[in-house]
């Protein structure tokens, strides 16, 4: 869909949740980098970083809690740490580039430990 309409849906989902459940507290979790190998044209660690600053820039304005996430998952160059990854190569089999280890499952969980309210 592209950052600005992936914003505007999210923005319709919270707006639905919080009509549901007004006191709601509303925390969003960044994207999570993928391989740099996995990148595609439209989908890639930019476009993620961009998603993730503006999902900053919401929660700032909305008052909604912003879990920062992807700032322990990626590496100097902005992309998902290898160890971190469990389908790191490209192949037949339906890699992705995406899915965690244990290793980085726990850095994503020691993170929501110490981050969240």
């Amino acid at each position: 869909y592209g950052v600005e309409d992936s914003i505007t849906s999210m923005e319709t989902l919270i707006q639905r949740i919080l009509e549901k459940s007004p006191d709601a507290k509303i925390y969003i979790q960044s994207a999570t980098p993928m391989m740099e190998a996995f990148e595609k044209t439209k989908l890639n660690n930019d476009t993620i970083t961009e998603y993730n600053q503006k999902m900053l820039e919401l929660c700032q304005k909305k008052g909604y809690y912003f879990v920062d996430v992807a700032s322990v998952m990626k590496d100097k160059n902005g992309n998902l740490i290898a160890e971190y990854c469990s389908d790191p190569y490209p192949d037949q089999s339906g890699n992705m580039g995406i899915h965690f280890t244990d290793a980085g499952c726990k850095a994503w969980i020691d993170y929501l430990y110490t981050h969240t309210a």
